[in-house]
């Protein structure tokens, strides 16, 4: 993917791949430009259901015919992406997911491209995500989101030691491997800043820090806030700033209040850590 000529990735015919033999992972070809090769060649890999889809494409279980081990298959489509304007957001995801290895991250294995989308081959995660579990059980007890705030604390660590800020933390992107650890998902929305900032609006409305939705640029310090929310989520078992509405543009306003209530069968500590990282203020967290 990097220095690709992004006009080069677009569909040959306007997008029809009616005269094409075969599905597409059948001609998928290695990417250029990964640090280490692809551990799974493109054509041993064996399709099966869809466990996700999005915007841009669709994420596939496949299996290695070789090794008999289960994959999950990011699969984005190019021409509605060019459209979008949204390629150098997959490839900026495919050149995070290099540098995250590590194993509170979901690991990728293999990179791959044919005429019509791009494949990013990752570990299956088989636990689901976290959004499923907290939807399930409504909260969690204080030693399990203590637990699970801790795999992200060291993911955090990680990337941030790297310069990456991940700017996307929510239930939905947290996935838990078979031995109940977490592993931090979709990097779409991970940016290198370095020790910059980053001015760009994103994320989900209900884990925003004050500062990415007033414009100020985004640090670490706006990760650490996302942390406050998903710890007050599951203790409480809703965000801490959730609009009564619905209205994303309330939860804008419940947020840079900073103003928000603890019920107080939340533990003194915990309260204190969720007080703490829920400072309006990033340079206070």
């Amino acid at each position: 993917f990097p220095g690709a000529d992004v006009a080069a990735l677009l569909p040959s015919g306007g997008g029809s791949n009616s005269g094409a033999a075969g599905p597409p992972w059948a001609r998928g070809s290695a990417v250029g430009g990964l640090r280490r090769p692809n551990q799974v060649s493109f054509h041993d890999l064996e399709q099966h259901r869809i466990v996700g889809t999005g915007q841009f494409g669709l994420v596939r279980l496949v299996r290695d015919r070789k090794t008999n081990k289960v994959y999950a298959l990011k699969v984005v489509h190019k021409a509605p992406m060019v459209d979008a304007k949204q390629m150098e957001h997959v490839l900026n995801e495919q050149r995070i997911l290099q540098q995250a290895d590590y194993p509170f991250c979901v690991g990728l294995v293999g990179a791959y491209q044919d005429e019509r989308a791009l494949y990013l081959l990752q570990e299956w995660v088989a636990g689901g995500e976290l959004f499923h579990h907290l939807d399930v059980h409504g909260t969690f007890d204080e030693p399990t989101a203590c637990f699970f705030a801790a795999n992200v604390v060291l993911a955090f660590e990680f990337l941030h030691s790297k310069g990456i800020v991940y700017r996307d933390l929510k239930p939905e992107n947290l996935l838990l491997d078979a031995k109940g650890y977490l592993k931090m998902a979709d990097f779409g929305f991970a940016k290198y800043v370095g020790k910059d900032k980053t001015y760009t609006i994103c994320g989900t409305p209900d884990y925003q820090a004050p500062e990415v939705i007033m414009r100020r640029g985004t640090t670490k310090a706006a990760d650490y806030w996302a942390l406050g929310v998903l710890i007050f989520e599951m203790l409480v078992g809703d965000p801490p700033f959730k609009s009564l509405t619905g209205d994303p543009w309330d939860t804008f306003r419940r947020t840079l209040s900073g103003r928000f209530y603890v019920p107080n069968f939340i533990s003194e500590a915990a309260a204190d850590i969720i007080f703490k990282l829920l400072q309006v203020n990033p340079e206070k967290r």
